[in-house]
């Protein structure tokens, strides 16, 4: 059986609840096209004819009509507008405050890698009782890398499930006010394509005057973490210092395969596309 595995941004994202509901017609969305579209009053994509667009309201909308509980932080998603539903971009903005960049020369990965790998083995014993397959931990597709020029943080961490691949990528774009995440699904079979993609609507992102990283003066909110954290998971990372990070990721990686689950479901249902039995 061909299973359709999803890469996406924002590993640490509440759990995502799958509704059990009677299908009716497939949904129409208010897909926008550019030059230039607004991710809320924070910042702004210049889209080429290739891209289109839904605004937050729209992605909201989407979103919810699945059983994906609205965050408040949506600010919009890009597609290709040859293929909308091949693969998306969701654009979310955490408004946690500034987050220093001074540790970007001290990230350790394998460190970080470690420590997943060992609150894994607690997340896959819970996930036994539960009768649900194992998520094990492959290693870093992408190793932890910060943009000085441009304040984004990017990386991809590869799980294999019952012998299918799952990658987990992300990108999060540092701002005065706090950090815009940008969540990507798609087929892992197009992953890199579609990866190439989302990096070119990335170059042609730009916040708004006043809310840009280099517009930070002093007296401005100041997030409680710094890169590290963000790698390892918002704040779930302060308590790796502390050496209890394994014993977090265990509700952690529990929620990663809920949040996989209700994608898989989710893109099946919306577009008409399920599994092809291979005989």
């Amino acid at each position: 059986m061909k299973t359709a595995l999803f890469t996406f941004l924002c590993l640490f994202t509440p759990v995502l609840w799958a509704v059990q509901e009677e299908e009716s017609e497939t949904p129409t969305f208010d897909w926008q096209t550019g030059p230039i579209v607004r991710l809320a009053n924070y910042a702004t994509l210049d889209l080429n004819k290739r891209f289109v667009f839904l605004n937050g309201d729209e992605t909201r909308r989407l979103m919810a009509l699945y059983g994906n509980p609205p965050t408040n932080q949506e600010c919009g998603l890009v597609a290709s507008a040859e293929d909308p539903y091949g693969w998306f971009v969701c654009f979310e903005f955490d408004k946690v405050g500034y987050v220093k960049d001074s540790d970007r020369d001290e990230i350790d990965a394998d460190s970080i890698l470690d420590d997943y790998k060992k609150g894994s083995k607690a997340s896959n014993k819970h996930r036994e009782e539960m009768g649900m397959p194992p998520l094990n931990i492959i290693g870093w597709k992408v190793k932890p890398n910060y943009d000085v020029a441009t304040n984004n943080l990017e990386w991809c961490l590869e799980f294999e499930s019952e012998g299918e691949p799952v990658l987990n990528h992300n990108i999060k774009i540092l701002g005065r006010e706090g950090v815009m995440n940008a969540v990507l699904v798609c087929d892992p079979e197009i992953f890199d394509s579609a990866l190439a993609e989302t990096r070119e609507v990335l170059k042609d992102f730009h916040y708004v005057e006043g809310k840009r990283y280099a517009d930070f003066v002093k007296g401005d909110k100041i997030a409680e973490y710094g890169l590290t954290a963000l790698v390892a998971g918002g704040a779930v990372a302060v308590a790796a210092k502390s050496g209890i990070l394994g014993k977090l990721l265990k509700p952690i990686l529990i929620g990663l395969a809920a949040v996989g689950a209700f994608l898989k479901n989710f893109i099946k249902r919306l577009f008409g596309r399920g599994d092809e039995d291979a005989t």
